[in-house]
């Protein structure tokens, strides 16, 4: 198969016209991190996009004391939470 001045002419793992051969794989069940452990998941709650300030009115009036402070609570309810292990 040729496009233009170039030829797709394969090689011996992939048929004409293959882009990836076999050690070249993108599938998403055979992808794993830099340590080849198991893939990586995304977070189940995505929150980057219901952040203050992305759209125009808000961005130009600012975010109050209160949501400020309000963003900057813990991730961690203190009344559940395990007391750490004391240093030894």
């Amino acid at each position: 198969m040729s496009v233009g001045k170039y030829e797709d002419v394969g090689d011996d793992e992939a048929g004409p016209g293959d882009t990836l051969n076999v050690s070249e794989s993108t599938d998403s069940d055979e992808m794993h991190n830099a340590d080849g452990d198991e893939p990586v998941e995304p977070p189940q709650k995505w929150s980057a996009s219901g952040k203050f300030g992305l759209v125009a009115n808000e961005a130009s009036e600012g975010e109050s004391l209160d949501k400020k402070l309000w963003a900057e609570r813990p991730d961690v309810d203190r009344e559940t939470a395990e007391d750490p292990a004391p240093d030894e």
